[in-house]
């Protein structure tokens, strides 16, 4: 069993959460979109993680940070994650959007992106503290996108 097969959110397998179908081509079983506001440690071993677990190709991956010279945004790009400086084009080609910054930062990453935030987005929460209702009422929307946190 791989290190992604433990990891939980919320009690559901990284695998179940991103997968639609087990069988897809490619040996990858993820169809969806995957993005990480923040690329720092966290980002990184999430990432590789999937990647060798066969969760998700890595260029279904896009992650952002403002510091583009972090050694893991360069650590990242090899893998073959698609880098931005914008939060927002996260957002937008993203369907499951990990919040993978410092409890601190959160409140403002919420209020930049969040009136991107769309029905269709699952938001994971890997802060410590930060609630999950905190995170749907920063949607600024009548849409409710799934919430959930990393336990």
């Amino acid at each position: 069993m791989s290190h992604v097969d433990r990891v939980h959110i919320s009690g559901v397998s990284v695998k179940r959460l991103l997968s639609v179908n087990f069988a897809a081509t490619s040996g990858y079983i993820c169809i969806m979109s995957v993005g990480f506001i923040g690329a720092g440690q966290l980002t990184h071993a999430l990432v590789r993680g999937f990647s060798a677990a066969g969760v998700i190709a890595t260029h279904r991956i896009t992650a952002s940070s403002p510091d583009t010279d972090l050694p893991t945004v360069q650590g990242l790009r090899k893998l073959g994650v698609n880098f931005t400086t914008s939060n927002k084009e996260t957002v937008s080609k993203s369907d499951v959007l990990f919040l993978a910054v410092k409890p601190h930062i959160i409140p403002f990453v919420l209020d930049e992106i969040g009136p991107d935030i769309e029905d269709r987005h699952l938001i994971v929460s890997c802060a410590a503290g930060v609630t999950i209702s905190s995170i749907e009422k920063a949607s600024q929307s009548h849409l409710h996108p799934r919430v959930t946190n990393c336990k």
